[in-house]
């Protein structure tokens, strides 16, 4: 049961909710702002990936607590009914007729490895994310067969799949790109990269993790921005964004189920890859419940009309004022700004903000 304790809320400003549990137990919960946290190592954070902010909601916290208490931490190759519900919102926004599997640590090495031969091409988008870069770099099958394409051009894409397709057109093609592209913040064209894929037969993988919460009708990613009629092979997701949980999730397609399970891969075998902890899978679909849903369990927690018209107003109010004091930035949609900083040493520019207590990232 859940009540706001009114002695307590007047001496600090209806900023307090309390939790009673079945053992009678009562929990203090803060709802004040960060911003009045007293701290003297405080930053403004520009590196947040918290689209949403939901990291401070109280509904999140409170199913984190009773999560804990229920049980425990760690992840033990649990499916819990918090993994089914999870599924259940992602076959909301992904559709019913997919493969859906979330994974305590990074397996995108392992998946790569198990798809790709050294006979096989790899297409990727040149501004694709660092991560997805350095496990390239380091995975075992034919460097030469890597081709970067320029950053967003369609058209760059179909006319090395042309080459490859005259030379080998047995050979199985990759395309991997982003939803949203992480490096600058613009969006994919993703229609015209789905077309291409299907006319040259290529699989697609497709990471939605600055996507999914942060574009399309109220944060439903890529295929709702784009209303895409065609679909990636494979979708990834890492959850430390706006899910506010650790780990990943990944949306496979039957055509790659197949591949994989011909190819005998143990990537669909729980004891070997522990699916995401009950903790994460409980914040998870919390997160996505209210991102769908726009519901809270309990009536005395203020919740903003839609997390997802509020994003888009901030996202319009701070470019809006960087115009103002005349910033070049990219242009996008999605909640990442790229600022471009013309004639200007960027280290010293980095210490200067960092001294004053700014965070950035640089590229």
């Amino acid at each position: 049961m859940v009540f706001q304790d009114k002695k307590l809320s007047i001496t600090n400003n209806n900023d307090v909710v309390t939790l009673v549990d079945s053992t009678g137990s009562i929990h203090i919960h803060d709802k004040s702002h960060i911003s009045s946290i007293k701290s003297l190592n405080k930053y403004l954070n520009f590196n947040s990936t918290s689209y949403l902010s939901l990291n401070k909601e109280l509904k999140i916290k409170l199913i984190a607590e009773q999560v804990i208490k229920e049980y425990g931490l760690g992840s033990y190759g649990l499916i819990t009914p918090y993994h089914v519900e999870l599924t259940k919102y992602l076959e909301k926004i992904y559709g019913h007729h997919h493969h859906i599997k979330t994974y305590q640590n990074d397996v995108r090495d392992i998946l790569l490895t198990s798809l790709i031969y050294p006979s096989d091409y790899v297409f990727v988008d040149e501004q694709i994310t660092t991560s997805f870069k350095q496990i390239l770099t380091f995975l075992a099958f034919n460097k030469n067969n890597i081709y970067y394409f320029s950053h967003n051009k369609a058209e760059d894409l179909e006319l090395k799949l042309k080459t490859i397709e005259l030379e080998n057109s047995k050979a199985q093609k990759f395309i991997i790109t982003e939803g949203v592209f992480e490096l600058q913040g613009d969006i994919c064209n993703l229609p015209k990269i789905l077309e291409i894929s299907k006319k040259y037969n290529c699989f697609t993988i497709l990471d939605e993790s600055n996507a999914l919460g942060v574009i399309g009708k109220n944060g439903y990613g890529s295929y709702n921005y784009h209303q895409c009629q065609k679909e990636a092979d494979i979708i990834f997701c890492t959850m430390d964004k706006v899910l506010c949980a650790n780990g990943q999730f990944y949306i496979f397609n039957d055509r790659v189920t197949a591949l994989l399970n011909g190819n005998q891969v143990d990537l669909f075998n729980e004891s070997l890859y522990y699916p995401i902890s009950t903790l994460s899978a409980a914040v998870a679909k919390t997160v996505l419940n209210i991102i769908i849903e726009n519901t809270t369990d309990f009536k005395n927690i203020d919740l903003t009309p839609n997390v997802h018209n509020q994003l888009v107003d901030n996202i319009n109010y701070w470019k809006k004022k960087c115009q103002i004091i005349g910033l070049k930035f990219i242009e996008s949609s999605s909640a990442i700004t790229s600022i471009i900083i013309e004639d200007s040493n960027i280290e010293s520019l980095h210490e200067l903000l960092f001294k004053n207590r700014i965070k950035f990232s640089f590229f």
